[in-house]
């Protein structure tokens, strides 16, 4: 069963940025950290990544019309599912959502983190983040396995959200998709990751990445962080 969490914060100083799970237990999504290293912790990002059976899809800072907190910054939202290979579909639509901007999409997260006084100062409507899953069909043709990184610019992101509404993901372990800020391309390439956008990769269009060894050397790590959130 799919599990949702989402990260917000209130408006008073008690009320800093804490994650809720869809059972409204303060918990961290377990395998952050193991993508930690891939995006920037304060812009706007998306992440799938694949460890085991786990698929996960990662959307940060997602804006919202609750203003600021109290030290004036800009209150944002984030979410994370994860679930298993059979939902990856799902997870390509919302993926493609979140690249568009999608306003239906944006809304509906929106809407669902509503501010309360009682800590953590704000609480989801869980079922609105749930019923997405009725939004859009995506496509099953088999991707393109060749590894692709770019600028992150509106028009490499709805080339990207494209390819993922039409396309499988590739049957790779760790990191499989990157959108996010000031992270070396370097970076990304030797995490094996199969589209990735970042502000510092300086080419307009999509660049191919070819293979090295230091990709396996990545990818066994990135399982092995897996199985250590598991046991």
């Amino acid at each position: 069963m799919m599990q949702i969490y989402v990260q917000s914060c209130g408006a008073s100083p008690n009320h800093d940025y804490i994650w809720l799970r869809d059972d409204n237990q303060q918990i961290k999504p377990p395998l952050l950290h193991c993508v930690d290293g891939l995006r920037e912790k304060n812009y706007p990002s998306i992440v799938i990544a694949k460890y085991g059976e786990e698929l996960i899809l990662l959307i940060f800072g997602l804006t919202t019309r609750r203003g600021v907190d109290f030290q004036g910054r800009e209150i944002f939202n984030s979410v994370v599912w994860i679930g298993k290979t059979a939902d990856e579909a799902f997870l390509r639509m919302l993926a493609a959502c979140a690249l568009r901007k999608d306003r239906g999409f944006l809304d509906v997260i929106d809407r669902a983190v509503i501010p309360c006084d009682e800590r953590p100062g704000f609480k989801v409507a869980w079922q609105q983040i749930k019923a997405l899953n009725n939004r859009v069909k995506v496509g099953d043709r088999l991707p393109d396995k060749t590894r692709k990184i770019g600028k992150n610019s509106q028009k490499l992101r709805y080339e990207l959200a494209e390819e993922l509404s039409l396309s499988r993901l590739p049957d790779r372990q760790g990191a499989i998709v990157v959108v996010t800020g000031i992270v070396e391309g370097e970076t990304l390439k030797k995490a094996g990751v199969w589209r990735s956008l970042s502000r510092l990769v300086d080419v307009e269009n999509w660049h191919k990445v070819t293979e090295d060894k230091d990709l396996l050397i990545n990818l066994s790590s990135a399982i092995m962080q897996f199985i250590y959130v598991l046991f």
